[in-house]
């Protein structure tokens, strides 16, 4: 009798840590980091191409999908002027072994004519992004160019 009181309390208290935790004891690296990454993020402004990306922010929803919006900065070498292009990324991600895997769907762009040029620089960009760390406010990743970017959370 003792023994199936025993198994008894103790597959209670692994079911009552089961769902107190969220499961969170249970889930791969993956699932946490999959986890850790739904939600509204934005980033610091960075130099790249020439130019300035700035007021990026980024929506990642539970389905899998993404969205990302920035403004590109540059200056035109002929006239010496600063022009800016608005743009909207949207795609789906995963995590894999620790990489953000992001796909592009659909890109947008204003004005609309730097949508095809945006896409093609893009698309040679997307490849994955290794997660450096995690926590509940920000993600630490590197991009392919071994440049490390901090997401942070916003609530």
């Amino acid at each position: 009798m003792n023994t199936l009181l025993n198994r008894f309390l103790f597959l209670s208290v692994i079911a009552s840590v089961y769902f107190t935790t969220g499961c969170q004891a249970f889930k791969s690296e993956d699932e946490k980091i999959s986890d850790a990454l739904v939600g509204r993020f934005y980033e610091d402004d960075m130099v790249e191409d020439g130019g300035k990306v700035k007021d990026i922010s980024s929506v990642y929803f539970q389905d899998g999908s993404y969205k990302t919006e920035a403004t590109l900065e540059f200056v035109d070498d002929e006239t010496l002027e600063t022009s800016s292009v608005k743009m909207k990324v949207t795609g789906t991600w995963k995590v894999k072994n620790k990489f953000l895997y992001n796909t592009l769907d659909k890109i947008e762009s204003e004005p609309e004519y730097f949508a095809t040029l945006l896409e093609e620089s893009l698309r040679k960009k997307n490849t994955p992004s290794k997660i450096i760390s995690y926590d509940d406010a920000k993600i630490q990743y590197e991009d392919s160019d071994g440049n490390r970017r901090i997401m942070k959370k916003t609530f």
